[in-house]
């Protein structure tokens, strides 16, 4: 297990750890439905569209928001090499690149969501920003420990506790943070 980062607060300690297993964030109530299609891998969600019944991207968009309903739609582009990365701007790598799919939202969605039409690419941008995150290993863990000193003065670390799934290693060590705070307060 790769342990990312380790800080020390007191007598506590503070382990992030990548997450080896998290889950696709495809799985969460999104708002956008991403759109991909790969020669060897499967990414996105699952969808009905068969890409072969369109000449470009744009006529697949135009049919989008003329028959499923479409409010926005955003660009995914994805760049492969000793790894994956995704975005909604491409990449400029005219040999490792190139475009992946699309997200779109419906007008329903939107407006069940209750979200300002200027807040939906936003939103939409968020989801792809999360879903790099993922395919890239940005998920975390912690993992915190109460150190005690033993009668021969050799320390031991008694785990107190740990939660996965963090995107991003800065949110996950607040919340580690937080949590400690909270077992100090409690041993006063």
């Amino acid at each position: 297990m790769y342990v990312h980062e380790e800080e020390r607060i007191g007598d506590h300690l503070i382990q992030i750890v990548q997450d080896e297993n998290p889950d696709t964030p495809r799985t969460w109530d999104n708002l956008g439905i991403m759109v991909c299609s790969h020669k060897r891998d499967s990414y996105g969600d699952k969808h009905n569209f068969n890409f072969s019944n369109y000449e470009s991207w744009q006529e697949m968009e135009k049919d989008i928001m003329d028959n499923y309903d479409g409010h926005t739609i955003l660009p995914i582009y994805m760049y492969e090499h000793s790894g994956v990365t995704v975005s909604s701007k491409p990449f400029g790598d005219r040999f490792d690149s190139g475009r992946l799919g699309l997200i779109y939202c419906t007008k329903k969605d939107v407006a069940k969501e209750c979200i300002d039409d200027e807040n939906v690419e936003a939103a939409l941008q968020g989801e792809i920003e999360t879903y790099n995150q993922y395919l890239m290993g940005d998920v975390y863990g912690y993992r915190i420990y109460k150190i005690s000193k033993c009668d021969q003065g050799h320390e031991h670390q008694e785990e107190l506790d740990s939660c996965w799934g963090f995107y991003g290693s800065e949110y996950c060590m607040e919340e580690a943070k937080g949590i400690v705070g909270y077992h100090q307060k409690e041993a006063v």
